[in-house]
């Protein structure tokens, strides 16, 4: 005598089965949910922001593998990236040089193809940087990222900088990345939760950042 499962069994292994199928498909080629959990995007993001994530804007990929024509980002989009030498890390910069630039950082502001890109200061360290086609928010902060000469940004490559000018340890405040280490643009800010003060816990409903939540990280 044959055993045989359940209608009901039968028909819920094969909804979750499909469930998880189409989860994974989702997270490989539309959105992606990823926390920023240091201060390098500040003030555009802080720590204990969650940001979604498009995988679409600059081509297919099918788990980081480009299936397809693929472009190049624009100055200002929000990235988040692996670096080709740390695949276990994912980072979240600004674009602000393109292939073919020539790229110089000076006390924290940028010289994109020797022109200064202005800063202008609306409180003591952080205001609008007006990069050609776009505008975003930077604090500079010293110790700033400084004396970065003359770079030529490779083909197939970006220069990227946290909005924070800050120097941060290991150099990772910028950076010259791969395009193809791009996972995807920073498209909203759908959560935010003040990181947990283990000084002074607090309930998580009271740590809701609601004026954060559906946010564009882009200024319009």
């Amino acid at each position: 005598m044959k055993f045989k499962f359940p209608n009901s069994i039968y028909t819920n292994v094969i909804a979750a089965i499909s469930a998880v199928a189409i989860a994974l498909l989702v997270r490989a080629f539309v959105f992606e949910s990823f926390s920023v959990p240091t201060k390098v995007m500040m003030p555009t993001l802080i720590s204990g922001d969650f940001i979604l994530v498009t995988k679409f804007d600059y081509g297919v990929k099918f788990f980081g593998f480009p299936i397809g024509p693929q472009k190049l980002p624009k100055y200002g989009d929000i990235l988040v990236y692996r670096p080709v030498d740390d695949q276990d890390s994912y980072f979240v910069r600004r674009v602000v040089g393109l292939p073919g630039d020539l790229l110089e950082i000076v006390d924290g502001k940028i010289i994109l193809n020797q022109v200064p890109i202005e800063v202008r200061l609306d409180t003591e360290n952080c205001g609008l940087e007006g990069h050609p086609s776009t505008r975003y928010r930077v604090c500079l902060e010293p110790p700033l990222i400084n004396s970065v000469r003359i770079i030529h940004v490779p083909e197939n490559s970006l220069i990227v900088i946290g909005d924070s000018r800050s120097k941060k340890p290991g150099g990772r405040g910028w950076g010259i990345i791969d395009a193809s280490s791009i996972v995807g643009r920073a498209r909203k800010i759908w959560l935010s939760i003040e990181p947990l003060n283990s000084d002074s816990p607090s309930p998580i409903r009271s740590r809701f950042r609601y004026s954060r939540m559906n946010q564009s990280p882009y200024i319009k």
